[in-house]
């Protein structure tokens, strides 16, 4: 009968060269953990540094009900006058958060990644988006500072009523939009 001899795959490297690697993978590991953490902070307190609300003009500057809304790439939003009032829509399509651009000639959004495509008032109209584009908070302030008219997302106004503020003193109301209140929009049926 004949021997055979079996090789082990760790023969000829000795444990402090085993240990050694080990340390060595261990270190990588942690320094990547380390810098995935202090990136994570410091585009945290980047962006704790913008600004949250936004003046976006008076009443009297809003686009009219059928006109191209008004972007304000600031706060990637846009300022739209509905049938319900001054509506603030998030400017990321809620598919996978691209930037929306307004089709003039279709009059309506469209997302230039995957197609989905909102009309005037951020409502779905088609493409793999699941639901209808999300909305911020919107509040029409007299001069004084008090609110004239506001969306209550809890209550299901969705835009700022324009029936209750006075129109004709809209040049001196002032639409605030704050971008830390939103809403999700409704869901594709």
């Amino acid at each position: 009968m004949r021997k055979t001899e079996i090789s082990h795959p760790l023969q000829g490297i000795d444990r402090r060269e085993i240990l050694a690697w080990i340390w060595l993978l261990a270190a990588t590991a942690a320094a990547t953990k380390a810098t995935q953490l202090t990136y994570g902070f410091v585009r945290a307190s980047r962006a704790a540094r913008q600004p949250t609300s936004f003046n976006a003009g008076t009443v009297a500057d809003l686009p009219s009900p059928g006109d191209a809304p008004r972007a304000f790439p600031d706060g990637r939003f846009w300022l739209t006058q509905t049938q319900e009032g001054v509506a603030a829509l998030d400017g990321v399509c809620t598919h996978l958060d691209c930037l929306l651009g307004w089709d003039e000639q279709a009059h309506e959004f469209a997302c230039p990644c995957h197609g989905s495509r909102f009309d005037a008032s951020g409502r779905y109209l088609t493409g793999p988006a699941p639901r209808s584009m999300d909305r911020f908070a919107v509040k029409i302030v007299n001069p004084e500072g008090a609110v004239v008219a506001s969306t209550d997302f809890a209550a299901g106004v969705q835009a700022a009523p324009l029936a209750g503020a006075d129109v004709d003193s809209s040049a001196s109301l002032h639409i605030i939009v704050d971008i830390t209140l939103e809403a999700t929009g409704a869901p594709v049926a």
